[in-house]
């Protein structure tokens, strides 16, 4: 699935990430996936248009989705992942 928004941060150690979706203003989190090799590097996009590729599984109506993100473009070119 790909997704328009902006990242709010990422959590290089852990491989963590949170996005706010342009469209709806939702705000995801999940795990930088494998194919991401520098997770901090993301940080250099804070707050900047890009376009992710993520893998979300959702578990059930109870559960939120969970996402994984594998791989990232800011708009204008720079692909990763």
């Amino acid at each position: 699935m790909e997704l328009r928004g902006q990242f709010l941060g990422v959590l290089p150690s852990g491989r963590m990430f949170e996005f706010q979706v342009e469209d709806s203003g939702e705000i995801i989190a999940g795990r930088v996936g494998a194919a991401i090799e520098d997770a901090g590097a993301i940080n250099n996009c804070l707050n900047q248009p890009v376009v992710i590729r993520v893998h979300v599984r959702e578990e059930d109506r109870n559960s939120p989705s969970r996402y994984v993100l594998f791989g990232y473009e800011a708009e204008g070119g720079g692909a990763r992942g």
